[in-house]
């Protein structure tokens, strides 16, 4: 237990969003508890420890350390809701279709509760939290692990406005449970009585089943890779995914600018200039410092294109007058 206190100060130390995993653990406490080993009273004991080094890391995080990167007030929650809805509804998606990927996407709405994206989120979201009561007697398995899924993308799923709303790794620890829904839904739909024509025939349903999700999925992972390649690879397809991206232009511009193609990023530069501007108060401060990098950089390009024209018409001129010289010294 005190090598695992440890490992929490490590992990609080390495991903704040390891803040969570206090709450997965009385998460599966709860569901779990006719089958863990000690009483439901030293069990709360445990908790003491875990409560008191989270308590501990948010004091040192916000007093010590400068607070997080944009403070929630209550007034705003109503104005994140329809964020937080519609990154859960894409992180969501992203499990189950991993279409269209991309490390800028453009998901956040304009506060409203109207738009269609917001509405088809509701939907997703409101479907998952139905199946999750319905379950909850029947099928507690499933339950759990569609909490576990909300839980752990809690503190990346907007209530803390994060300067790309949504990235796939963060998906890593959510993932846990979507690879343990698949089996379990092959394990138990053939036993519930509607299904029963399945049950003969379960064996040979549940491996075509694997092997064709196997495919695709491996199918996806290494189309997926060839995107990584390089820098220039993977932004490239990130503007193209994310043509309203500020921030994945910058950072294509910045590869060209690198390379000493100057008259590729300026371009580049100045279409991420010429994009919409995020009217979010709470994350218009990450777009006014993303547009400031990008003056920066196209600044640095011009400055360099200069110099870069300024040294060539210097060695011109002096390759010139040196040549005089010589046809002059000639009898």
């Amino acid at each position: 237990y005190g090598g695992f206190l440890l490992c929490y100060c490590c992990v609080l130390l390495t991903k704040e969003s390891g803040i969570i995993v206090p709450v997965l653990i009385v998460l599966v406490d709860y569901f779990f508890r006719n089958s863990l080993p000690h009483p439901a009273d030293s069990r709360r004991k445990i908790y003491l420890p875990l409560m008191l080094i989270s308590a501990i890391y948010i004091y040192v995080r916000i007093h010590l350390l400068g607070g997080t990167a944009q403070e929630v007030g209550w007034g705003n929650i109503f104005h994140t809701f329809p964020g937080v809805i519609i990154t859960y509804a894409y992180y969501f998606k992203m499990l189950i279709v991993p279409v269209v990927q991309t490390a800028s996407p453009s998901i956040l709405p304009d506060g409203s509760f109207q738009g269609p994206v917001f509405i088809a989120s509701l939907f997703l979201v409101g479907s998952l939290v139905g199946v999750t009561v319905a379950c909850w007697n029947r099928f507690r398995e499933l339950s759990f692990l569609i909490l576990w899924l909300f839980v752990a993308l809690l503190p990346v799923s907007g209530i803390i406005p994060l300067p790309v709303p949504a990235l796939e790794h963060r998906l890593y620890l959510a993932s846990v449970c979507f690879s343990m829904v698949i089996p379990l839904l092959f394990y138990r739909i053939p036993l519930l009585p509607t299904y029963e024509w399945l049950a003969r025939r379960r064996p040979v349903f549940t491996l075509s089943t694997l092997v064709v999700l196997m495919m695709l999925y491996s199918i996806k992972t290494v189309t997926r890779n060839t995107v990584w390649k390089d820098e220039h690879t993977f932004w490239l397809h990130t503007v193209q995914n994310s043509p309203s991206s500020v921030f994945a232009h910058n950072n294509l511009g910045i590869v060209y600018a690198r390379e000493g193609q100057h008259n590729k990023a300026i371009p580049i530069f100045q279409k991420a200039l010429s994009l919409p501007r995020n009217e979010d108060p709470l994350r218009r401060e990450f777009a006014n410092g993303t547009r400031w990098n990008v003056y920066n950089n196209l600044g640095k390009s011009y400055y360099a294109m200069l110099e870069k024209q300024l040294n060539t018409e210097g060695k011109r001129k002096e390759e010139t007058v040196h040549g005089e010289g010589m046809f002059i010294e000639q009898p």
